[in-house]
């Protein structure tokens, strides 16, 4: 993506309603929240319509956001995995992120420190993965993750880190699934476990360029 596909881009995701939500929270933190990473999260969850939403790497709860306002109803349960390497005291901004927004007043959330304790929330339709981006700690995210029975993995900075992408690839290969890719300022890449085009196809319809299938041939 150049430069300028990239600024139109960014400057169209400020004006989506995710992104506004997103400027209007207590904890912004540092300024990569103005990059184009989050309304493309918000429209993969309003095709989806999850019910439930966790995150490996929420560090203040920006995508989580992003995923909860874009179906036409927020989901009921929101988790996440978050030990606060990168931001001091970032699970208490994650909940206040998350109950500064009325929709959310009433849905359950669940902080976990570590990545296996992930699975005490049982069941995520939506997971997403941005947490430890070596090689080992993004498969061992990703495995995580499946056994949490997703609709949906989404991975994010696939074209920034070698590593996640090489990850996410091999994980691709094991489920025999495709592994699609969306152009945005770091990558955004996502496995759909029910194995249909649902996501390509809705995202397309929406102005987004269709996602591309990556080749899993090593």
């Amino acid at each position: 993506m150049n430069d300028g596909d990239w600024l139109e881009r960014r400057n169209k995701a400020m004006k989506h309603p995710a992104q506004q939500a997103i400027e209007g929270l207590p904890h912004l933190g540092g300024g990569h929240w103005v990059y184009d990473l989050y309304p493309v999260r918000g429209d993969i969850a309003r095709i989806v319509e999850p019910c439930s939403v966790f995150e490996f790497g929420a560090m203040l709860g920006w995508a989580l956001v992003a995923f909860a306002l874009g179906p036409e109803k927020p989901p009921t349960r929101i988790g996440w995995v978050d030990d606060e390497s990168h931001t001091a005291d970032s699970n208490r901004c994650v909940r206040e992120n998350l109950r500064s927004i009325p929709a959310l007043s009433h849905t359950r959330l669940s902080p976990y420190l570590n990545t296996f304790d992930a699975l005490a929330f049982r069941q995520a339709d939506l997971v997403a993965v941005d947490s430890d981006h070596s090689l080992d700690g993004t498969m061992r995210d990703l495995l995580v993750a499946y056994r949490l029975k997703p609709r949906v993995i989404v991975i994010d900075d696939m074209d920034a880190i070698r590593e996640v992408r090489e990850a996410s690839l091999n994980f691709a290969r094991w489920l025999k699934l495709p592994l699609w890719h969306v152009g945005t300022h770091n990558g955004l890449g996502y496995l759909d476990l029910s194995g249909t085009e649902e996501i390509a196809d809705g995202l397309e319809r929406m102005g987004y360029h269709r996602p591309d299938s990556l080749p899993l041939t090593p």
